[in-house]
């Protein structure tokens, strides 16, 4: 090694000694602060920690005891809802199963009214086809029945007019003759 390295490395053990002695001072220091804070303070601060502790003892037995509460209150809850749920739940059951029974009957009346209705709308239909079948019976019956009558009259009216014609020819014969027999008279007499 050099002159130079030697010396520097010589320099860097120094430097290191110097601040590991001027750690050690600080630290030496820094116990004998803590000594004299100990000797002026230390019956303060160790009050102070026992409060604290004490308060932290406290706070942590009213945050347990505050969570029990919470989750006897929440369990509480947990209950009741879920027993208004259930209740509900029954009662919707309970509502749906009257409106099915309600919707049925209802159905089954309707169905009821409407097969009566369909069977009077049948015999109706049955009354009025028989009482027109009836009246056109009765209106053949009356047409045929007129019919003969009209026949009858027009065979009366038909011998009546007949007699009344053969009355006419008979009684224009007799005219004939009375008037073939005036001429004949005339005729002698002129003669």
């Amino acid at each position: 090694m050099s002159g130079k390295a030697a010396h520097k490395s010589r320099g860097d053990e120094e430097i290191q000694t110097e601040t590991s002695t001027a750690e050690e001072a600080v630290q030496a220091t820094q116990e004998s602060l803590d000594k004299v804070r100990d000797i002026l303070f230390g019956a303060q601060v160790r009050d102070t920690d026992r409060r604290f502790s004490g308060l932290e003892d406290r706070f942590a037995q009213e945050f347990t005891a505050f969570r029990d509460e919470i989750r006897k209150q929440l369990s509480s809850l947990e209950n009741f809802v879920t027993s208004e749920l259930s209740a509900l739940a029954g009662r919707l059951t309970t509502e749906t199963n009257q409106r099915n029974e309600s919707n049925n009957h209802f159905s089954n009346e309707l169905r009821n009214t409407t097969q009566r209705l369909e069977g009077r709308i049948h015999e109706f239909d049955q009354q009025h086809a028989s009482a027109e079948a009836d009246v056109r019976k009765q209106l053949n019956d009356q047409s045929n029945a007129a019919r003969e009558e009209l026949k009858a009259v027009h065979a009366e009216l038909h011998t009546l007019v007949e007699k009344l014609v053969t009355d006419l020819r008979s009684a224009k014969t007799d005219r004939a003759a009375l008037a073939g027999l005036f001429n004949e008279m005339a005729g002698r007499l002129q003669g």
